[in-house]
């Protein structure tokens, strides 16, 4: 598949040495089965569109940057206005949450229509939010071409080059040539875009990734994974939580049926708590060493056995903004108990200025953790 990254800018003809720059980062993200190319298109309507339509017969989808241009208005009128676009085109936003928004479909059928998206808050493509962005554009894109071919596997990340070079020469056998891999969070989503034999082709995965496959679906959720898999188990789990106060059991009760897995959590937010209500040993809790794998340790396995749950999950550290007696902002422990298996703990750094983002991270790699111990050999 051929896409496009168009700059909108003022100085088109002035910026060949720097284009160079441009085309060495989208060759960067030309990966995935995605060949990227990138042009700048003086900032007049007329010429954009003219540009747009001799580009429309070589390249599948073009994404167009240039914040000023975009956010001021008139370029998306004009465009609107050309009956031309309104037949042929697609257009859709992207916005600041990277969520896809389609402004107008064409008049000819989807099979046939040109896909456009603008990104009004990207003024260029060293912008954060462009490649953050790149992920949520493909996967419209291919949805939005072929829905009902379309089927998606999900896995758990592994950050092993050869379990994606596993996954591409299985790609090569089964003879897929339209396909997307998408890592978001931990979790990698196979996407293919062509009829095969999904079933043996599931089949593989889960035998050569029983650690790493999830399940296929292309609206897949983590935590509902979680509740339907532990409740088929018999298992159940609880939460011994401080800095994200309640996050994780509050993301497992949203799914119904969560009652049959999640016993309860404790909220032990100032230290003194976690010797007060989990009892774990008070030299734990003194000064900094309440950010330690021995306190996500103590935490994890003190609420796994006051509840007698399966497994009991804990997580410690600095939310920010500001760092706390030496350990940085976004320092983060979790700790995960099994019962009859040794307690396990895990450092993390994440790098937020927002201390809601760093704990809406933590519980995420919670979840995460929680999900690898199902899958791996330990778990009975």
């Amino acid at each position: 598949m051929k896409a496009i990254v168009i700059k909108l800018s003022a100085e088109s003809d002035k910026r060949k040495i720097a284009a160079k720059q441009e085309v060495k980062t989208i060759k960067a993200i030309s990966e995935n089965g995605i060949e990227f190319s990138f042009q700048y298109i003086k900032d007049n309507p007329q010429i954009l569109m003219e540009q747009l339509s001799l580009l429309s017969t070589e390249y599948d989808l073009m994404l167009i940057i240039g914040s000023e241009i975009l956010n001021d208005g008139s370029l998306i009128f004009d465009i609107l206005q050309n009956h031309y676009f309104l037949k042929h085109f697609s257009i859709a936003f992207v916005n600041e949450q990277n969520q896809v928004v389609r402004a107008f479909i064409g008049e000819n059928n989807s099979e046939s229509l040109k896909n456009i998206y603008l990104l009004p808050n990207v003024s260029n493509i060293e912008d954060q939010l462009f490649n953050e962005s790149i992920m949520a554009i493909l996967k419209d894109f291919m949805t939005w071409n072929a829905p009902s071919q379309m089927k998606c596997l999900n896995f758990l990340t592994d950050n092993k080059s050869s379990f994606q070079e596993k996954i591409l020469s299985q790609l090569k056998i089964f003879e897929v040539n339209k396909w997307l891999i998408m890592e978001d969070k931990g979790i990698m989503q196979l996407l293919l875009f062509e009829p095969i034999n999904t079933t043996n082709f599931i089949d593989k995965m889960s035998q050569l990734f029983p650690q790493n496959y999830l399940a296929s679906g292309n609206n897949f959720s983590l935590e509902e994974w979680l509740v339907r898999r532990l409740s088929q188990r018999h298992q159940t789990i609880s939460t011994a939580e401080s800095l994200t106060a309640g996050l994780v059991s509050s993301r497992l009760v949203m799914v119904s049926g969560a009652s049959q897995v999640l016993k309860g959590g404790m909220v032990v937010y100032q230290s003194i708590m976690k010797d007060v209500l989990l009892g774990i040993d008070n030299q734990l809790t003194i000064g900094d060493h309440v950010y330690s794998h021995a306190c996500a340790k103590a935490m994890a396995r003190a609420i796994q056995t006051k509840t007698q749950s399966d497994f009991g999950l804990s997580l410690t550290g600095v939310a920010g903004p500001g760092g706390d007696m030496g350990h940085p902002a976004g320092q983060v422990f979790i700790g995960i108990a099994q019962k009859g298996h040794e307690v396990e703990s895990y450092k993390y750094q994440f790098n937020f200025n927002d201390r809601n983002q760093v704990r809406i991270r933590a519980c995420r790699q919670a979840l995460l953790l929680l999900a690898q111990k199902i899958l791996s050999n330990k778990c009975s």
